[in-house]
């Protein structure tokens, strides 16, 4: 069945008794649908301006061939664009937990919205504004041309994610699975956070070293231990230093460091190697910054025992891009929760 509005109309209580009933814009003015107790699923066509849920779970399907948009969401659990088409949620003043397939556009409203992406993605832009708890999950597979601004918390999937956060908020963003590029904007104070040795091989670009505002968590998932398991940055500026018995993060920088092959393996051995890493028990692993004078690379170090650091010891985490002097990163830019190990 389907529902043409006309001027401006206010359909309550609306079941769609087995079957989709569909809604077509009514033009100018504002059009609303409030969905009945029993749920289910419905289509709208064009520009409906209030959509309410009921109290059992509800689909929208978004069915215009060029454009939809659909406004002061609440309620509704699963919204899916067109293939071809651009469709635009705009939500409501209530908190709103909602999966999203093919849509290109949202705005969040007063509240907080947990919204998660059923499909990857090549063209995603949210600004979630008003909610204090926002957060954005992205689908497994490769998501590119996503932009998030005044969102509290943002996961990535499985793949390679490219995201940019964007506007004036704060952002906690894990990237997961896969060679994932952050790109961070300068106003936030963001936190980068991995869960897993396994999650690495980013770049991060706009990260602000030094200052306390950016910041690299790595979860109690992550392993890490050394000695005392001292969290605070070790700073070395000599290339035949001693590591320190308990360091966790180590940042290698500073003018008598000259290597320009640390963005491999290879290279970031020899620098290791160079250094007197005697404190490193076997079977410890330590986080290490070096940079090759253009950009600063973070390597997961772990200390099988063996005479010297070998290339199997290494996982790169990192790529910060632009950051040319690993000396840049401070007490503070490196943080672990939930305990070591």
């Amino acid at each position: 069945m389907t529902l043409a509005a006309s001027g401006t109309n206010t359909f309550d209580n609306v079941t769609n008794g087995g079957s989709t009933l569909t809604f077509v814009d009514g033009g100018a003015t504002n059009d609303s649908v409030t969905i009945g107790s029993s749920g289910g699923t419905f289509a709208i066509q064009g520009a409906i301006e209030t959509v309410v849920g009921g109290s059992t779970d509800d689909t929208i399907n978004l069915t215009g061939a060029t454009s939809n948009t659909i406004g002061n969401v609440s309620a509704v659990e699963t919204i899916t664009g067109t293939v071809s088409g651009s469709d635009s949620v705009t939500f409501g003043s209530s908190a709103s937990t909602t999966s999203l397939d093919g849509i290109e556009t949202v705005t969040g409203g007063s509240a907080n919205e947990v919204l998660t992406l059923s499909s990857a993605t090549s063209d995603f832009t949210a600004d979630l504004g008003g909610g204090s708890g926002d957060q954005i999950t992205l689908a497994n597979g490769v998501n590119t041309g996503v932009s998030i601004s005044n969102t509290e918390t943002v996961k990535g999937g499985a793949g390679k994610d490219t995201v940019t956060i964007t506007g004036t908020g704060s952002t906690e963003i894990t990237g997961g699975a896969g060679k994932d590029t952050l790109n961070l904007n300068s106003s936030g104070a963001h936190t980068v956070v991995y869960d897993s040795a396994s999650h690495g091989e980013d770049t991060i670009t706009g990260f602000d070293p030094g200052t306390g505002s950016d910041v690299v968590n790595f979860s109690g998932l992550f392993a890490l231990s050394n000695g005392g398991d001292n969290t605070t940055l070790e700073e070395i500026a000599s290339p035949t230093a001693q590591i320190g018995a308990n360091s966790l993060f180590v940042a290698l920088g500073g003018g008598s460091f000259s290597a320009t092959n640390t963005d491999t393996a290879a290279g970031a051995v020899s620098v290791i190697n160079g250094l007197d890493t005697t404190n490193i028990a076997s079977g410890d692993k330590v986080l290490i910054m070096m940079d090759n004078g253009t950009n600063s690379y973070l390597w997961h170090f772990t200390e099988d025992g063996s005479a010297g650091a070998e290339t199997d010891d290494l996982q790169l985490i990192a790529t910060f891009s632009g950051i040319a002097d690993a000396a840049s990163f401070d007490d503070g830019d490196f943080t672990k929760d939930g305990g070591l190990g």
